[in-house]
């Protein structure tokens, strides 16, 4: 019943992102959305949530994560992501492509059989498709986030 509650908890977070947003585009002086759109968290709401929603496995620590999505069409989706200390492991979806940069904090990402990578202010990377490893926030890390999911 545990494993069935964390399934339908994942599920449910996958929905919640999809629509997690109250961000309002910007508008022009003529009514029409402006074409840049800056991603400031203090007009969106964020989506919090835990490990279990999360579908990772926690290593060590007690993470928890917020989700501020700016932008979802189709295929993309753009946001800032945050995680308080922790390690766990996880794995990218094999249509789940994502470039990350990182805004504040310190985090080592290991993929399975590989080498850590030591993150902080400034760092940006590439997480491709089927990505599996571990993940630890050292210190609680901020990142901004497109992620390409291929239907």
């Amino acid at each position: 019943m545990k494993k069935l509650t964390a399934v339908l908890m994942g599920l449910s977070l996958m929905v919640s992102l999809g629509g997690c947003t109250n961000y309002q585009p910007e508008k022009r002086s003529d009514g029409r959305v402006s074409g840049i759109q800056p991603m400031d968290i203090s007009k969106v709401e964020p989506f919090s949530y835990g490990p279990v929603i999360a579908r990772v496995d926690v290593i060590s620590g007690k993470p928890e994560f917020r989700i501020w999505q700016f932008e979802k069409d189709g295929d993309i989706k753009t946001g800032i992501w945050e995680s308080t200390p922790g390690k766990w492991h996880f794995r990218n979806a094999e249509n789940h492509w994502e470039y990350c940069r990182i805004i504040e904090g310190e985090s080592i990402i290991t993929e399975d059989g590989g080498e850590p990578h030591h993150v902080k202010a400034g760092d940006s990377f590439i997480l491709h498709e089927g990505f599996s490893g571990t993940w630890e926030a050292v210190k609680t890390t901020r990142k901004d986030y497109v992620i390409r999911t291929r239907r």
